[in-house]
């Protein structure tokens, strides 16, 4: 996590753009997500949501639920690119199950022309 020096305040490593997003100072395009995989971690009490997000230039990187920022995250992706609506439902039942999911696949997108 990244904390600010003076007051050990998170740092949001996330900022928001019209064409994407910046995470860690590296711009990442709406348009440069393949996939994105959401699918669950068994923590013996708890579960906990994993979303992995593949680049084009096979690149990805992580981020779960109990990440700050995360309902953020997932609410801009949700505006920007094409997410399966039951993707929440489709991994978290049955609990205690991986249920890996590819819950955006940009070569099964289809236009209309």
């Amino acid at each position: 996590m990244w904390f600010t020096k003076k007051h050990r305040e998170p740092i949001n490593p996330f900022s928001y753009h019209e064409s994407g997003f910046s995470f860690n100072e590296e711009h990442i395009n709406w348009n440069d997500i393949r996939r994105v995989i959401a699918f669950k971690e068994d923590l013996i009490t708890v579960d906990c949501i994993y979303i992995t997000i593949e680049l084009e230039t096979d690149e990805y990187f992580s981020i779960h639920e109990d990440t700050p920022w995360y309902d953020e995250f997932m609410k801009k992706l949700e505006e920007n690119i094409q997410i399966s609506q039951t993707w929440f439902s489709d991994v978290a039942f049955p609990p205690f199950e991986r249920n890996e999911t590819v819950i955006y696949d940009k070569s099964k997108i289809t236009f209309n022309q």
